[in-house]
């Protein structure tokens, strides 16, 4: 009787919140019409109306969450099993100096740390700063080991500055660099020179994602550098919505241009770095495209390029870089049907190449490029590899190996060897409890998905247990690699079932899996997360109630239009910052920049498929809905929070008399990157909170 009394609370608690203006608006876009009542909130000029509406709404949702009978329980696991245990990453090191990034109990943010003759000290504490939240973005340390390049961002939003600090005295070196997305970490191409990318002006462009050039400077010059590359630089053309970066090594006499973005393939261009140092860089084509390249790098006097255009499971081609051009390609190494190659690193002993086999990271290595590429024993079974860094001496390189029931730790590699580095964050001990089931769904077209199932061990409890679905599809980004999600394991120490889809769309089988989830094959990918759905329920392991989706950013025009399809499946849905308005990408900041994931709207078919993954048009047209909790931060750059503003206004119109439909914000957050810790921690207690309520 006591939930129930709770329920009715909520219920009359979100029953007294005014309902945002519908304006009546209608337009058609190649030949489909379309009504979009909450367009408004998309205006500039309305921000503050639209933000007092999230604010009200999010109020009631924060009270309603915290009446639910689980939040306490799960607030006080996410101290125990993450809050309170230490998390590294980011671990570089030049000579004798070490430096990596930690979280321990009580920071809001991680620190920069030095490790130098068997010592550590704090370089940089961004919880000391007082006001909002300032975190650590990138981290780049000099080839002497004297410098350390250090990004900074306020409250989530991931846009900040680029501080050099003496590493010896902890104090700032120069003037800062401004305008610089958390993602660009300057580049040292040798002990003076450094190469950062920038964006444009504050202001300046209505897509402030846009228009990126990249910049090269002495350091021991003052002031700005100059452009080099990007839009409306010198060097080749270069496309606005494009990311720059100028790449390099000190020991090489090369450097890499990149032109990418939320794509999977990347542009690259390739220059001897005493020309652009002279200013009159050569640059030479190295991929397009059409070439379908994902990866590339330098050794010696031979560029290395993985493509998939000839191989979906990955190819490794060498080209030579002496004469006036480059040599015709050679195949080196390439992926099968069990073997999918991900990613390079180059260092001077050789190069690695990584791999997985559904999912699992293997690495292989070749001392040359030539010889066979032997396979290199991970100490576990490892997810994607973390923050990859070629040491700034070339002599190896460190990487972070993390896997479904083991944090992540940090291990060196040299001449085809890898150790532990003695760094790394702390397991749970209670993710020895667990067991990680491999099983497969089928989907609408017989398609088997990949599924991988999270769970106390022993039998299944009868009945089943409460059970949260996750999954991406998106950018060739694999759901079913194995993470070690602090978070959820306070989900899993509860007695829930945490599961991951591997939906088309990521990289679990090549690049056909991604591109049979990709634009206009989106359906594709949420007819697996539905099947997903169907198995966990007629395998016992969730209730009768079906799961609860969750989609995170991407995941948005993933999760939701399949539970709208296909409610009955779901008990609940959660889209985290999500992409929730795919059709209104062309209005959006960082929408242009997902135009080759998604659909390019300017064109009938690629608006069809954008149409087609719409969460906020699929309401119109949905019979139901199950619960829903959405969140987002205020200050997300990624992903505009009117799109779940939107959703959420719109939700609640059709289904919100007999439906729960909650918008939980976060004004000192952004997409999630640099969020403080306290409240990384209670938007998960109120998810986990909200998902036990409903699918218990």
């Amino acid at each position: 009787m006591k939930h129930f009394a709770l329920s009715a609370a909520c219920l009359a608690s979100l029953a007294a919140a005014a309902p945002p203006a519908a304006l009546p608006f209608m337009e058609t876009v190649n030949g489909i019409p379309l009504a979009d009542e909450y367009r408004w909130m998309e205006d500039p000029a309305k921000a503050a109306e639209l933000s007092a509406w999230v604010l009200s709404e999010s109020s009631t949702a924060h009270a309603s969450l915290r009446a639910l009978p689980e939040r306490g329980a799960f607030a006080a696991a996410l101290r125990e099993v993450s809050s309170d245990l230490t998390k590294v990453r980011d671990v570089q090191v030049a000579g004798p100096v070490t430096v990596f990034r930690r979280t321990a109990a009580g920071d809001k943010t991680a620190k920069l740390i030095v490790r130098e003759n068997g010592k550590e000290r704090v370089l940089i504490d961004p919880n000391t700063v007082q006001g909002s939240v300032v975190a650590i973005g990138s981290v780049s340390l000099s080839p002497d080991g004297k410098l350390v390049a250090v990004h900074q961002s306020k409250g989530g939003a991931e846009v900040g500055d680029i501080t050099l600090y003496d590493v010896a005295t902890g104090q700032a070196v120069g003037a800062p660099i401004p305008n610089i997305w958390s993602e660009f970490a300057l580049q040292w191409l040798g002990d003076d020179w450094v190469s950062y990318t920038q964006m444009a002006p504050a202001g300046s462009r209505a897509d402030p994602i846009t228009g990126m050039r990249t910049f090269l400077k002495r350091v021991s010059d003052a002031g700005p550098g100059q452009p080099v590359f990007g839009f409306e630089s010198q060097g080749p053309a270069f496309a606005e919505k494009d990311f720059p970066a100028v790449r390099g090594t000190p020991w090489s006499e090369w450097v890499l241009a990149t032109g990418g973005g939320a794509r999977v393939d990347v542009n690259y261009w390739i220059a001897r770095k005493a020309d652009l140092t002279a200013g009159k860089p050569a640059w030479t084509v190295l991929a397009t495209l059409d070439d379908k390249a994902n990866d590339a790098d330098v050794f010696g006097n031979a560029a290395f390029v993985l493509t998939t255009k000839t191989n979906p499971s990955g190819a490794i081609v060498r080209r030579t870089l002496n004469g006036p051009g480059l040599g015709e390609p050679a195949t080196v190494f390439e992926g099968g049907a069990r073997l999918v190659l991900t990613g390079l690193i180059v260092a001077k002993d050789g190069i690695y190449a990584a791999a997985q086999t559904d999912g699992v990271t293997r690495l292989f290595y070749s001392p040359d490029g030539q010889r066979k590429f032997a396979e290199v024993k991970l100490p576990l079974e490892a997810g994607d590899i973390l923050d990859p860094h070629v040491n700034v001496d070339g002599s190896g390189a460190t990487l972070g190996l993390m896997g479904w029931v083991s944090n992540a730790r940090s291990y060196a590699l040299a001449k085809g060897r890898i150790t532990d580095t003695g760094i790394g964050s702390q397991t749970w001990d209670g993710a020895r409890g667990m067991q990680v089931d491999r099983m497969q769904a089928r989907s609408a077209d017989g398609t088997m998905v990949p599924l991988v199932v999270l769970h106390r061990k022993g039998p299944l409890p009868k009945g089943g247990m409460p059970t949260i679905l996750e999954a991406y599809g998106s950018y060739g980004v694999s759901s079913t690699t194995p993470v070690y999600w602090r978070d959820f394991m306070a989900w899993l120490s509860r007695g829930g079932a945490m599961a991951f889809c591997g939906v088309r769309g990521g990289s679990e089988r090549g690049r056909a899996w991604h591109e049979g989830g990709r634009s206009a094959n989106k359906p594709n990918g949420h007819a697996d997360f539905i099947a997903c759905a169907q198995t966990l329920k007629a395998k016992g392991i969730a209730k009768p109630k079906g799961v609860v989706g969750m989609g995170t950013s991407a995941g948005g025009a993933l999760v939701p239009p399949a539970a709208l399809k296909q409610p009955g499946a779901f008990a609940g849905l959660v889209p985290r910052v999500a992409v929730l308005n795919t059709s209104r990408l062309a209005a959006a900041p960082n929408g242009a920049n997902q135009f080759d994931e998604f659909g390019d709207p300017a064109t009938p078919e690629g608006f069809k498929a954008l149409l087609a993954m719409d969460a906020y048009q699929a309401l119109t047209t949905a019979t139901d809905m199950p619960d829903t909790l959405i969140t987002i931060g205020l200050n997300d750059k990624r992903v505009a929070p009117w799109m779940s503003a939107k959703f959420a206004a719109r939700a609640q119109a059709r289904f919100g008399d007999r439906r729960k439909i909650w918008l939980r914000a976060e004004t000192d957050g952004g997409h999630g990157h640099g969020t403080a810790e306290e409240a990384r921690a209670a938007e998960y207690a109120d998810i986990f909170a909200f998902a036990w309520d409903r699918a218990r």
